[in-house]
């Protein structure tokens, strides 16, 4: 029995089919008849520092990010609710913790990573030297990287306020979210002020109720 023979035009079809397959099958891409479809990246909140310190999780604190026990001093009047203070070991970046009203003391409902310099009504000599040499989240984003970094990791969901040379991109979940439901908060919320495309702070955590 004679087999039939593919019709040339069919198999160039077929073989670029599964060579775009190939190349952007595990991309952030789709292939769709070998034409390529952006998958649009869908925002995941980040809750961590540097996958050692967890919003509301007192005991990520004592276990992983300060493991020696020791009482540190909440300071009123810096941002608008109580917070803890800490910096990395050269006291370039700091980390702000925040406590709001009727919370446990250590388990932090918002976290805020900056460069002293940008902040100089940010005392350094309140801030406790952690074992840490950057700060970043869970996703990877920290001081420094870029704004492509950014909406590469988070999307493009966001909001754009505009001041100056300083670009912020919000980002925001409602308490009809999963994430925010799993903790019983109003929202989430998660800012990226940048300045020449680079992040030079990032804010986010649970919306003070």
């Amino acid at each position: 029995m004679k087999v039939k023979e593919m019709p040339i035009y069919t198999l160039i079809f077929v073989l670029l089919i599964k060579m775009t397959e190939g190349q952007y099958g595990h991309s952030g891409t789709e292939s769709l008849y070998g034409l390529l479809v952006d998958k649009p990246i869908v925002f995941k909140p980040d809750s961590s520092i540097n996958k050692c310190l967890f919003l509301e999780d007192y005991e990520s604190y004592f276990l992983k990010f300060f493991p020696n026990k020791k009482r540190q001093r909440t300071h009123d009047f810096i941002r608008s609710s109580p917070v803890m203070i800490f910096s990395d070991q050269l006291k370039e970046e700091y980390l702000i913790a925040y406590r709001y009203e009727g919370g446990n003391e250590y388990a932090f409902d918002c976290f805020e990573i900056g460069y002293f310099e940008d902040d100089k009504k940010l005392n350094k000599k309140l801030a406790v030297i952690s074992k840490e040499t950057i700060f970043m989240t869970e996703s990877g984003l920290g001081l420094g990287s870029t704004l492509e970094e950014v909406t590469n990791t988070k999307g493009k969901n966001f909001k754009v306020k505009r001041k100056g040379n300083d670009m912020t991109l919000t980002y925001y979940l409602s308490d009809k979210h999963a994430f925010v439901k799993r903790y019983y908060m109003l929202a989430y919320f998660m800012e990226f002020r940048l300045r020449e495309n680079k992040v030079r702070q990032i804010t986010f955590g649970f919306e003070y109720p």
